[in-house]
């Protein structure tokens, strides 16, 4: 009974929702609702043509966000801004991390 009480609060602990980082960002950019689009747009590609599209849109310094998650290898970290209900990818360089 002991071990099932004491797997159980072990199962609950690693339950708990993370607490999300906040951040600011720091340069005039763009953040993309859909990663591939973010690294395409982030490489060279057509970032006029991302905005244009509707599936990205504009940043400005000092807007505030949640980080949710960050992908290091390609750069880019998954935000939500104040504004908007959908997460954003962005340029990881472009946030000022508040933690």
């Amino acid at each position: 009974m002991r071990a099932t009480i004491i797997g159980a609060a072990v199962l609950c602990a690693g339950a708990a929702p993370a607490v999300a980082d906040t951040a600011a960002v720091m340069r005039p950019t763009i953040g993309c609702y859909s990663k591939p689009l973010m690294e395409q747009a982030q490489s060279g590609g057509d970032v006029r043509g991302a905005l244009m599209s509707g599936e990205c849109r504009a940043l400005r310094p000092g807007e505030r966000v949640v980080s949710l998650s960050e992908d290091i290898g390609a750069g880019l970290t998954r935000i939500q801004p104040q504004d908007d209900s959908d997460s954003l990818w962005v340029d990881s360089d472009a946030l000022d991390d508040d933690d």
